[in-house]
């Protein structure tokens, strides 16, 4: 109700009103006041980072349930204007910032892995788990995008340690033979084209007298002692460095050409490892692209100069070329 009181010209006093009924915007703004209340108790319980943006004014807003909420306390609101600008120039990875642009263009909405300089964490980069969607107006035009995200740094951490745990010889701490063909065939393709790369095959010369003379855990220590020889060994080399069974271990070197895999694999034949008893080795070679254009082939002619060397009496190299005129 609004009204105005006015006097007539005869002196008497009169109020003109104007009535609205006005329900249904009270009903709304009981709804908003809902509304608003629903999102300040799930703020409470939600450990997330809720985040909304605005196109028009290029400009985000990030809100936090940090410890003070806990007792009631408005979520810490953190504002960065001119966001676009900030996260090209390092909020967010490059790459995944074009990945959730295109995925939020195309599709509207989205779930994505991405790399995140989280506040606090200085520098460095923090996996965050994202989940965005797209808001148009009335024509399809961009207004807001809304969305959350959570650090989830920890836990790709711990998925990759257990995927790097199931690649390594619980024994020694190398690779695998399962783990040898995925990590090597890459490198041998790419190398192969450049005229590099070189894998040796490595065997501990009468391994089976230790383990009958001195037991199966000294066994198991001369095997670790030779992991490490062949690790120090090839340092310099950029080696992948595996033990694929027994007493028999494999190294690729990714830019070896003839010359400097002979070094290498020099160098490895010197290695003398002791446990409780000195061993020699014998090594095995093959050039990748000459020998071999695939793990499986080029391991078969390093593994076939492997046994030459052990037919000429052990402790010595031999390479799958030496034969060829």
């Amino acid at each position: 109700d609004s009204g105005r009181k006015m006097k007539a010209v005869d002196g008497s006093v009169k109020i003109s009103s104007l009535l609205m009924d006005i329900t249904s915007r009270k009903r709304a703004e009981q709804a908003l006041l809902l509304e608003q209340e629903r999102y300040r108790i799930a703020l409470r319980s939600v450990t997330d980072v809720l985040f909304e943006y605005d196109v028009e004014q290029d400009a985000l807003i990030e809100f936090e349930r940090g410890a003070a909420t806990a007792d009631g306390a408005p979520p810490e609101e953190r504002r960065y204007p001119r966001y676009t600008a900030s996260a090209e120039s390092g909020r967010i990875h490059p790459d995944d910032f074009r990945r959730l642009s295109e995925a939020l263009r195309d599709d509207g909405s989205t779930t994505m892995e991405v790399r995140h300089r989280v506040a606090g964490s200085g520098d460095a980069w923090r996996w965050v788990r994202m989940h965005a969607r797209m808001l148009r107006d009335a024509e399809g035009r961009p207004v807001r995008t809304i969305g959350s995200w959570r650090d989830i740094t920890a836990e790709r951490r711990q998925l990759e340690d257990l995927a790097d745990q199931a690649r390594r010889d619980p024994l020694t701490g190398l690779f695998n033979q399962s783990a040898t063909s995925e990590l090597i065939d890459p490198l041998l393709r790419t190398g192969a084209k450049r005229g590099v790369g070189a894998l040796l095959v490595i065997d501990i010369d009468d391994f089976k007298g230790v383990n009958d003379t001195f037991g199966h855990l000294a066994g198991d220590e001369l095997l670790s002692n030779v992991a490490r020889s062949l690790e120090e060994a090839l340092a310099s080399d950029d080696a992948i460095v595996a033990r694929i069974g027994g007493d028999e271990f494999v190294a690729y070197l990714p830019h070896a050409d003839l010359v400097q895999a002979q070094r290498a694999a020099l160098r490895v034949n010197g290695q003398r490892c002791e446990g409780r008893a000195l061993v020699t080795l014998s090594v095995g070679g093959a050039l990748a692209g000459i020998d071999g254009g695939t793990y499986e082939s080029l391991f078969d002619a390093a593994d076939r100069a492997l046994y030459e060397a052990k037919r000429k009496g052990k402790d010595r190299v031999s390479f799958a070329g030496e034969a060829r005129p």
